[in-house]
């Protein structure tokens, strides 16, 4: 299958976000916030990552995201340095640098914009095209 491109996952998302959430497909757009703007629960984004592996035929890792262990704060709700590290170990190419600078209380559903999710498919799709044997 052929690496899709961001703006080709973020088309072929909508509808799965849109189906999922019950929300029309014209506002899932990539500033859309899963939680606070399209109304998704926790239950909505487990369902969403089976949607979207069964639709792209490769696991997203959004289950690595719901761990609370992974979402460590200060006592100013800032993202504690070690959880920024661990972020970018399990998502090396995913842009949490607007989370990082972030002063005041933050709460993971916060995080999970379309654009991120996006994010999170496109290097799933890299990963799992790594794991494939190679033909000859």
């Amino acid at each position: 299958m052929p690496k899709l491109t961001k703006d080709e996952i973020h088309y072929e998302i909508r509808p799965l976000v849109a189906d999922c959430l019950a929300v029309e497909s014209d506002e899932v757009t990539l500033e859309s916030n899963f939680f606070h703007d399209l109304g998704g629960e926790s239950i909505d984004l487990i369902d969403l990552s089976f949607r979207c592996e069964r639709h792209f035929g490769f696991p997203t890792g959004f289950n690595k995201l719901q761990h609370a262990d992974l979402w460590q704060f200060d006592p100013t709700g800032k993202l504690k340095p070690e959880s920024a590290s661990q972020l970018k170990s399990l998502f090396p190419r995913l842009d949490i640098s607007d989370i990082e600078s972030h002063c005041g209380p933050f709460h993971p559903h916060d995080f999970f914009t379309i654009d991120r999710i996006v994010q999170l498919i496109d290097q799933a799709q890299d990963t799992a095209s790594s794991q494939l044997p190679m033909t000859t």
